[in-house]
């Protein structure tokens, strides 16, 4: 992972703690997402409606779409919005659980995950079934990338590890363990 600039972490002990891990989250649900959507076909429900009509069936189900938008035609599950929310907010939660400011911000987050989740099936992009597979995605995402920087973290901070770290990085890093350490506490 790359190195967090003592300025950024300067006045936020948990900079160092929830930057590495968000964006390890964002990657990894990022590259999940796609990869099973290059691996399961499947009709959005705007465009399965939208040839369903064309063919003459379904004529009672009609679908709204945001005007001057083109929204895409296939490759649906699992929802990739839904499953960098979801993996966003397990990052916070794991990290700042039963902390009051924390607890604000993984709820916060998870709203904001629902209402991901909610606006992508309103706006007609995805059925229900690929907002679950993103929600287990995202879940998966996010503790996956909190165990990969705690590992990292305590890699770099071991005696004998393969790579020794600069002083300004051993300063980052052991506030970086030190903030896990007093998030898993509480």
């Amino acid at each position: 992972m790359g190195r967090v600039h003592p300025k950024l972490a300067e006045g936020n002990p948990y900079a160092p703690v929830l930057g590495r891990p968000l964006i390890a989250a964002v990657i990894i649900s990022g590259i999940g997402a796609n990869l099973i959507k290059q691996a399961i076909p499947g009709d959005r429900p705007w465009w399965y409606y939208d040839n369903e009509h064309k063919a003459g069936r379904q004529l009672n189900v009609e679908v709204y779409t945001v005007e001057g938008t083109y929204p895409m035609k296939v490759r649906r599950f699992p929802s990739g919005h839904t499953t960098t929310s979801v993996a966003m907010a397990m990052v916070v939660t794991i990290l700042w659980r039963r902390k009051n400011v924390g607890l604000w911000a993984a709820l916060t987050l998870w709203v904001g995950a629902v209402v991901v989740a909610l606006s992508r099936i309103y706006l007609a992009s995805h059925w229900p079934l690929d907002i679950i597979g993103g929600t287990v995605l995202g879940l998966g995402s996010g503790f996956l990338a909190v165990k990969w920087c705690e590992s990292w973290a305590e890699k770099r901070i071991r005696p004998g590890a393969d790579v020794e770290p600069s002083s300004q990085e051993l300063d980052i890093d052991s506030q970086y363990r030190g903030a896990l350490l007093r998030a898993a506490a509480h």
